[in-house]
C-alpha cells in the first residue's frame, strides 16, 4: 500500500519550509529570495483539495495502464 496522502504532505511541507534554501542551492537565488509563503500555501491548500476532489488518481492512473506496478 502506498501511503500518496503523506508523501504529498511531506513534499508540500519540505518545499514550505526548504523551498528558498532549495532554490538557492540550484542556483536561483533571486527567485529564492523572492519565494513567498503565502501564495505557496495557498497553492499547497488548491492543491490538496484539488486532489481530494479527484480521489484516487494513482489508482486510475495503474488501471489505465499509465504507471505500471
Amino acid at each position: 500500500m502506498r501511503d500518496v496522502e503523506g508523501q504529498l504532505t511531506w513534499s508540500l511541507d519540505h518545499v514550505r519550509d526548504h523551498g528558498a534554501e532549495l532554490l538557492a542551492e540550484a542556483g536561483f537565488p533571486e527567485a529564492a529570495k523572492n519565494l513567498d509563503l503565502d501564495k505557496l500555501s495557498a497553492a499547497s491548500q488548491d492543491i490538496r483539495s484539488h486532489l481530494k476532489d479527484q480521489g484516487d488518481l494513482f489508482t486510475v492512473a495503474v488501471d489505465q495502464g499509465l504507471i505500471n506496478v
